[in-house]
């Protein structure tokens, strides 16, 4: 069994709007917890580092991914929260 299915990227800025709708709906705990955000949610978010290029030398850069677990739980999520896998300018 794969340990990480599917993985999506996701913006900072979506991140922090995604994050605060589900801080709205469900309780702290849900969303403190990584174990019973992947239970309740079908993900949990994973923060990777990676180093960009530039002229002026290599600089650290932040990405987000949501990890899904579960193909169905995937689904819901899409349906549900697709709004926030959109770039936003």
């Amino acid at each position: 069994m794969k340990r990480y299915p599917c993985s999506v990227l996701i913006s900072e800025l979506n991140l922090a709007r995604l994050m605060r709708e589900i801080r709205d709906t469900y309780p702290p705990s849900t969303w403190m917890i990584r174990d019973k955000m992947r239970r309740e949610l079908g993900f949990t978010v994973r923060e990777h580092e990676v180093w960009r290029q530039s002229r002026t030398g290599p600089w650290p850069d932040q990405e987000y991914y949501l990890d899904f677990y579960d193909a169905a739980q995937q689904t819901w999520f899409m349906l549900k929260y697709c709004q926030y896998l959109q770039e936003v300018e």
